[in-house]
């Protein structure tokens, strides 16, 4: 129930007013560099939009509030598969690889994530 007030909640005041903690948000940035490099150093474009994709692991309740509240704040499903009692959600969305577009995407899917785990 929490989860649908608090989803309620954010679709009102937006997702940028759920607090991320600095902490974690600084290990994303260091785990994202390493993408980010391979990606240029591939020819990447970063201006083109393209779908991308964004996967987390829990336990059942977790997860499924998860997969409602990005449904709800336009992300589209793309999977929700099962090994050995964690279940696995594959989330996307159309943007752009800009510095400041993946910072934005970053921020979204750790709000997401505190939402839908109450962390």
């Amino acid at each position: 129930m929490l989860s649908i007030i608090a989803a309620a909640g954010i679709l009102s005041m937006g997702l940028n007013q759920v607090p991320i903690a600095a902490e974690r948000l600084a290990k994303e940035e260091m785990s994202d560099a390493e993408i980010v490099s391979a990606l240029r150093d591939a020819g990447d474009v970063p201006h083109t939009v393209r779908t991308v994709s964004v996967y987390f692991a829990g336990e059942d309740g977790p997860i499924n509030r998860l997969k409602g509240d990005a449904i709800s704040l336009g992300w589209r499903l793309v999977d929700v598969s099962d090994a050995d009692g964690t279940l696995y959600l594959g989330l996307e969305r159309e943007q752009s690889t800009t510095p400041e577009d993946l910072a934005r995407l970053r921020q979204d899917t750790l709000r997401i994530r505190a939402i839908a785990f109450q962390i």
